[in-house]
């Protein structure tokens, strides 16, 4: 029985035009369909793919015969198809290098995030209160070392009323719930200190008239002159 190859050649192109056809207009209406957002990005990556590696083939086979027994044309069909399957590994390269990208970057995020939570929790703070005997004292009520401590005190004269003297104290470190006596401070109207955490950040107290402030000079500096002015002769603890 002979086949007449040319009319099935014919009707073989017909019918992959017309699968063809129905191909890219089902891809056009879901690339219609879908707003290329985070969540349906990976289908748009996918139909895209499958235009890359599908389309060749069917312009192959529609350009060339679709029948044949010749290891070459075998060959040039690798050959040809070979561009565009780099190609789609370029893209699955690029979208995966940005999935990688963002997942870091989350990560590293996470992890600042996780340093912030850990330095908040280990930051000491100084308060003062004053004892039985009117004298104050120091204690650091936070979760962390405070190191470089210097208080400063501004206290009356005795003898006279409308003089003031600021002198103050020091200290290396406070660790934990410890307590300082501030000797002679029963006259004093204002007191202050500084001090930084383990981590180098400094920090500021200031009480007055039994209002105490703490101040993180990562925020800005306080406009208070016991805090700011030229510091004055200290003691040490």
């Amino acid at each position: 029985m002979d086949i007449n190859y040319d009319s099935y050649k014919v009707k073989t192109k017909e019918y992959f035009k017309e699968k063809a056809y129905e191909y890219f207009r089902d891809i056009s209406v879901i690339l219609m369909k879908k707003t290329p957002t985070f969540k349906n990005k990976p289908i748009l990556i996918l139909a895209f793919l499958a235009i890359i590696i599908v389309a060749p083939i069917v312009i192959y086979f529609l350009t060339f015969s679709i029948k044949s027994k010749q290891t070459s044309d075998w060959s040039n069909f690798a050959t040809f198809f070979a561009a565009f399957i780099s190609l789609a590994n370029l893209f699955v390269f690029i979208y995966f290098s940005e999935l990688i990208y963002k997942y870091n970057l989350k990560k590293d995020e996470q992890i600042e995030e996780k340093e912030k939570q850990i330095e908040a929790l280990e930051k000491p703070i100084l308060a003062f209160s004053k004892t039985k005997e009117s004298i104050y004292e120091v204690t650091n009520i936070g979760r962390g070392a405070a190191l470089n401590v210097k208080v400063f005190v501004n206290q009356k004269v005795q003898g006279d009323k409308d003089k003031y003297k600021c002198w103050g104290y020091r200290c290396y470190s406070m660790y934990i719930h410890q307590t300082l006596l501030l000797e002679n401070t029963s006259n004093c109207i204002e007191i202050g200190a500084k001090y930084t955490d383990i981590f180098g950040n400094e920090f500021n107290s200031y009480m007055k008239d039994y209002s105490l402030k703490i101040f993180d000079l990562r925020l800005g500096l306080p406009s208070i002159p016991l805090l700011t002015n030229p510091e004055p002769i200290l003691h040490t603890l």
